[in-house]
């Protein structure tokens, strides 16, 4: 066996995107928990995300149900509290990564358990790596949920319409909830995403 053969190979280039669903004033949540639950955007994050490289912080990674990984994806939980380690992560299905230059180390190189592959990740919250991860990010998704919540919530997206370096680059009417207010899928794109 070869030096070569006992090291990861590296991918040649990642994409990294961010996807999540907003109220008009960019409200995304309170108490830990989604402000609004449309069933076409749960169903629009599972259609983008399915195959790919999702990355959480630990409030997200509490907020999925039991606690379990998304399926037919590969889960890496970024988290500062070294004490959760990569062990204790693989016991319940994540990836656990303790600094942002681990992150990109990490997603450069193929899935452990070699059931993904992607050149793909996204940012999937909470607040906190929505903040610190839109920098690099090439793309974002957004269903925008035509209602206004900022009364109700405790975290917020950037609004990106106030952010020179994203533009909007197309909208798809998505229809009306059950609720009754209209919501839209929106895609922005990064002029300068920070390189990593």
């Amino acid at each position: 066996m070869t030096q070569s053969d006992t090291k990861p190979q590296l991918r040649k280039h990642m994409t990294l995107k961010t996807i999540v669903s907003v109220t008009r004033d960019w409200a995304i949540g309170a108490g830990n928990d989604l402000l609004i639950y449309n069933p076409q955007d749960m169903a629009y994050f599972k259609e983008h995300t399915t195959g790919d490289i999702v990355i959480m912080g630990w409030n997200t990674l509490c907020s999925l149900p039991s606690q379990k990984p998304l399926p037919k994806r590969r889960n890496v939980v970024l988290y500062d509290n070294v004490n959760f380690t990569q062990q204790m992560a693989a016991e319940r299905g994540f990836e656990v990564v303790h600094s942002l230059d681990e992150l990109f180390a990490t997603l450069k190189t193929p899935d452990p358990a070699g059931l993904i592959e992607t050149n793909t990740a996204w940012s999937i919250g909470g607040a906190m790596l929505y903040h610190t991860l839109l920098p690099y990010c090439e793309e974002a998704l957004v269903t925008m949920n035509d209602v206004e919540m900022a009364a109700q919530a405790d975290v917020f997206f950037p609004n990106l319409l106030e952010n020179k370096d994203w533009e909007l680059t197309h909208e798809i009417d998505g229809g009306r909830t059950k609720e009754g207010f209209t919501y839209a899928f929106q895609t922005y794109r990064n002029e300068i995403p920070r390189p990593w």
